[in-house]
């Protein structure tokens, strides 16, 4: 059995897979890459019959509360909150990343 984890990011340059090969008795990595664009994904996933037999896709799906707030208080008053009051991490990273980080 083959399979392929794939980790989605925002931005190509950190979106990794790692294709793996399973006989019965152990694992091992055929490919792991990093900085994957659209059309290399395409590529490891392969056509019907010919990619992996399971694919696993990790996708950041939602945006942080902090950045959604802010989103909203620029909406309202057409300004964006100052760098000084809300740390780029809490509008760039979900509650998920930064438990992950720790």
């Amino acid at each position: 059995m083959v399979t392929l984890g794939v980790d989605l990011a925002s931005q190509a340059k950190k979106t990794a897979a790692c294709l793996i090969r399973w006989d019965g008795r152990s694992a091992h990595v055929e490919c792991l890459r990093i900085g994957l664009e659209d059309s290399a994904l395409l590529e490891l996933f392969g056509r019907p019959g010919t990619g992996p037999d399971k694919i696993g896709i990790d996708a950041p799906f939602g945006w942080p509360v902090d950045f959604v707030q802010a989103i909203q208080k620029h909406w309202n008053s057409m300004h964006w909150p100052s760098v000084d009051c809300v740390a780029v991490s809490q509008l760039r990273l979900r509650r998920t990343d930064c438990a992950v980080k720790e």
